[in-house]
């Protein structure tokens, strides 16, 4: 799986003649947790979460599971399957390699790609 990572950076020097520059913070797109929850109980993911890691993978024989994407920044936006969301999602498995694209999405534009594989068996 391909992941992706954009970052924006936004500066800007102080007025001539000065000693002083300003530089706008990023914003954070990180997610604070990630959870694949089946029945209440937590899957494990491969490797085990990091923020800074954003490839993922969990098996499970259920057809259902619920993906739990909290970011770090509360002013951040979730997205999965396209759609915006807080706290949990519950999402429908085929057999085989589900593939899901988790973004984050800073207030200042800021954007971060977490990919989650969930193989059914």
């Amino acid at each position: 799986m391909e992941v992706t990572r954009s970052v924006l950076v936004n500066a800007r020097s102080g007025s001539q003649g000065s000693n002083s520059s300003s530089v706008y913070p990023l914003g954070n797109a990180d997610l604070k947790q990630l959870r694949a929850m089946v029945g209440g109980n937590e899957l494990g993911l491969t490797p085990a979460f990091t923020a800074g890691t954003t490839s993922y993978r969990v098996e499970t024989s259920a057809a259902q599971v619920e993906i739990q994407a909290i970011q770090a920044d509360i002013n951040a936006a979730v997205t999965l399957l396209e759609e915006t969301y807080t706290g949990a999602r519950t999402v429908s498995l085929a057999e085989g390699d589900n593939i899901f694209k988790i973004t984050i999405k800073a207030k200042n534009g800021m954007i971060k790609i977490y990919g989650l594989i969930i193989h059914r068996n």
